[in-house]
Order: C-alpha cells, then structure tokens, then sequence
C-alpha cells in the first residue's frame, strides 16, 4: 500500500541521516576535544548564511570530478531500484535519497557537527529526518492538490529558515 511504502520510504531516509549525522558528530567531538566547539559553531553559522547569500558558493562542490561521479552512480542506482516496485527496494531507495544533495540537509549537518559526539549528532539528524515527515508525508498523500504557486513559496521559506538555524549557531 501507499501508506506502507512512504513509511519505508521516509525510514529508510531518517536511518543514513542518523548514520550520517554519527559521522559528523564524530568529527565535531575531535572540534571538541580541541577546545575550538565554539569557534567551528560559529564558522559553520558563517558558512551557512554564506551559501544563503551567495549560492554560487555551492556550485563548487559539483565541479568535484570525484563528487560528481559519485552522486551519478547514486542516482543511477535509485533510478534502477524504482523499476523493481517492492518494499525493500522503496526502503533502499529511501536510504539513497538521504544521500543525495540538499541544502537543507547540509544546514542541519552543520549543526550536527556540532554535537560534539556522535550520538548526539546521529540523534539530531534523526530528529531533524523526523520533524521533516509531515512535508514528506503531505506531498506523497496530497501532493496532487498543491499547486506550483504554493509550492514555490514554500520553497522561498528555505533560506529565511536556514539564515535563522545559522543565526542560532553563532549565539
């Protein structure tokens, strides 16, 4: 059913941010065991409304040959797993999509990194894949009835929520 297969779906995406939120964690605590957590919540803050005012700033990241390679194959193997039409493969397909480019998945593993461990991380990145089920939810029940226009201002919201996320870094 619809219902079961978006639950797979949105699991599976919540499962690599939470492993992908350890990692950051973990590399956040080496921050922290130096003594610099402050400064580097602070420099992530900058980054961030960087990338927001300047989004050219980001471009660089798909001119990484290796980076680019990558997120091909990726999208190659997702794009394989929708022909297959069964649980496991919407589950992976979920656990995938996690992995691919967003910026607001770059903003909250920014904070994730700041967590200082990686249980922390791995917690707020689950979190923040949980707080993000009722959009995903929304869109995969109702999204027929959403118009463009809504849609795009919706999007608009993304820097304004972004620049505030970072903002609460920098305090």
């Amino acid at each position: 059913t619809k219902f079961v297969a978006s639950l797979l779906y949105n699991l599976g995406r919540v499962i690599t941010y939470a492993l992908i939120g350890a990692v950051t964690g973990l590399l956040g605590r080496s921050f922290s065991l130096f003594g610099f957590q402050q400064g580097f919540s602070v420099v992530m803050g900058i980054l961030i409304i960087g990338f927001v005012m300047l989004p050219r700033l980001g471009n660089f990241l798909g001119n990484v040959p290796a980076l680019h390679v990558f997120f091909e194959k990726l999208r190659a193997r997702i794009g394989s797993l929708y022909f297959k039409k069964n649980f496991r493969s919407v589950f992976l397909i979920g656990m995938l999509n996690g992995l691919l480019p967003c910026g607001l998945i770059y903003m909250a593993l920014a904070v994730s990194m700041t967590m200082g461990t990686a249980w922390h991380g791995s917690l707020f990145m689950a979190g923040f894949g949980m707080g993000t089920l009722p959009v995903m939810w929304s869109v995969a029940f109702f999204g027929g009835f959403i118009n463009m226009n809504i849609r795009r201002k919706i999007r608009r919201l993304y820097p304004y929520l972004m620049v505030l996320m970072a903002c609460l870094l920098i305090i």
